[in-house]
């Protein structure tokens, strides 16, 4: 089914709203495909599901099934930037400024197996310019090119209740004037929509949003309602030059972002929480380039009054790289449980490599990790720190484990923490290092330090601090030096030590 057939012109002046409504109604009745060659289709809004006020054309049945509007090709943000449209494929101008331009599905019709691909939509709606509600199982959007012009509110590609389908090789950019240098976007816009509300076992792969308030939302305002989205999929997704931008909120679980890339944003690169729970994230990178960022990752920030609201649980960071860091890498708020940090690097940085927030519950394992000094004042001045906002006597970190983390260059200072890491391990590499440990003990804490190594002829102090005794024979700084090989502290008796030759 050919739009030209039906009337429609796509010399980018011409309303060819009623012919590409008219191709799309016939081709729903056998689940045919919707043919649009290059051109510029002015339109308002466009619906591919029956309504008996917007679109009564449309096959009228439960659910439609198999229709496929496929472009020749969707253009590049440098032909948006220069409104040379006409030289790149088939591009869809929607002339609204408020609703939903492009509606793939509805509350009352499920859409199944659609398919939309190769080519560009662009507008500039405060509503969501792909509409892409209800759509069942089995649906693909792929070789697209979503452009929704600096509009306060508005969204690139707004997604719900979507079971099986796939996102594939989408750019979605919310400025159409963009600059890198100095980003702008308009006020509560986003990129990617996933509200989640019954929904699942879908991939985003090779999705580009920039220029937004929210480069990516998945995920819903905690509610209380059971949460039913999993099996989620981001590889090789992208945030750039926005204000936030992965934001993974309630009703996702069980998921997993691969791959990801987060450049220049302001606020923050990844986000999670209001009880999102079960999150893998491997083998990403995130560049910070705004001095006010407030963390490259952040897990479990409060953002409401319930208690929910601020929870992440079981939140896995595995082998992803921290460049360029301003404030801190990872910020971590107590009611998040359970979070690991393995395999990452850290690396040109200024600021903290991991933040625990305040109190209670700061759960968190750092195993295997990297950070690479370039010089003095470029390395964490303070790479591990727990920030204590209360009083010793309510702090507590209930675990917090150090396990073969590389070339450590700074001193570690847990003088205001009130439980050691479970296992502590130091490798000295450039110079020697002083380790304080916690200056209050308390009978509920069991504090210890159960392994600590030490590498080359360096010299590592470790410092028990008032009010904690390493060994009775000791004093209050025990120092060790290797003379070139490799030793072991390991407790021989409560609040005893022995030194073993590796």
């Amino acid at each position: 089914v050919n739009v030209k057939d039906y009337g429609a012109v796509g010399d980018g002046v011409t309303d060819d709203t009623a012919a590409i409504q008219a191709a799309i109604n016939a081709a729903s009745q056998e689940g045919q495909e919707v043919s649009m060659p290059a051109g510029v289709y002015s339109f308002s809004r466009l619906y591919c599901y029956y309504d008996v006020t917007d679109n009564p054309g449309f096959f009228q049945k439960t659910n439609g099934s198999g229709i496929r509007i496929r472009g020749e090709g969707m253009m590049g943000r440098r032909d948006w930037y220069n409104d040379t449209y006409t030289q790149s494929g088939t591009t869809l101008v929607s002339t609204a400024t408020t609703g939903n331009c492009l509606n793939l599905g509805s509350g009352s019709q499920n859409l199944v197996w659609m398919e939309l691909s190769n080519l560009s939509v662009i507008g500039a709606t405060t509503g969501r310019l792909v509409n892409a509600d209800y759509l069942g199982l089995g649906n693909t959007l792929a070789s697209l090119f979503i452009g929704n012009n600096m509009a306060a509110g508005g969204v690139g590609l707004y997604v719900r209740e979507v079971w099986g389908s796939t996102f594939k090789d989408i750019e979605i950019i919310g400025n159409k004037s963009f600059n890198n240098a100095s980003p702008a976007w308009g006020a509560g816009s986003m990129g990617v929509w996933f509200e989640e509300s019954s929904g699942g076992s879908c991939e985003f792969y090779n999705v580009t949003a920039s220029f937004f308030d929210d480069s990516f939302i998945l995920g819903r305002a905690y509610d209380g309602l059971a949460p039913v989205g999993r099996n989620f999929k981001l590889i090789y997704c992208q945030s750039q030059y926005s204000n936030r931008g992965l934001t993974v909120k309630y009703g996702i679980t069980h998921s997993q972002v691969a791959d990801f890339w987060g450049e220049g944003n302001a606020l923050y690169d990844m986000k999670f929480s209001e009880s999102c729970e079960n999150i893998l994230v491997t083998n990403g990178t995130v560049t910070s380039t705004a001095g006010t960022i407030q963390a490259n990752i952040i897990i479990g920030e409060p953002v409401g009054t319930g208690a929910n609201e601020e929870k992440a649980d079981y939140i896995t960071l595995d082998n992803v790289q921290f460049n360029h860091c301003h404030v801190e890498a990872i910020k971590k708020y107590p009611a998040a449980k359970s979070t690991l940090v393995q395999r990452c690097s850290f690396k040109y940085n200024g600021g903290i490599g991991v933040m625990l927030d305040t109190a209670e519950k700061a759960e968190i394992s750092l195993v295997d990790n990297n950070y690479y000094p370039v010089t003095a004042a470029s390395d964490f001045p303070l790479s591990r720190r727990v920030q204590d906002s209360g009083s010793l006597g309510t702090y507590r970190c209930h675990k917090l484990d150090f396990m073969r983390q590389n070339n450590i260059n700074t001193d570690w200072d847990m003088s205001t923490w009130r439980r050691c890491p479970e296992t502590l391990n130091i490798d000295s590499l450039s110079a020697p290092r002083t380790v304080t440990l916690p200056s209050v003990r308390t009978s509920i804490e069991n504090q210890k330090v159960s392994i600590a190594k030490v590498y080359g002829a360096n010299t590592v102090t470790i410092d028990s601090g008032t009010g904690f005794v390493i060994a009775p024979a000791l004093t209050q700084t025990v120092v060790l030096t290797a003379q070139g090989s490799s030793y072991d502290i390991r407790p021989s008796a409560p609040n005893q030590f022995e030194w073993v030759a590796k």
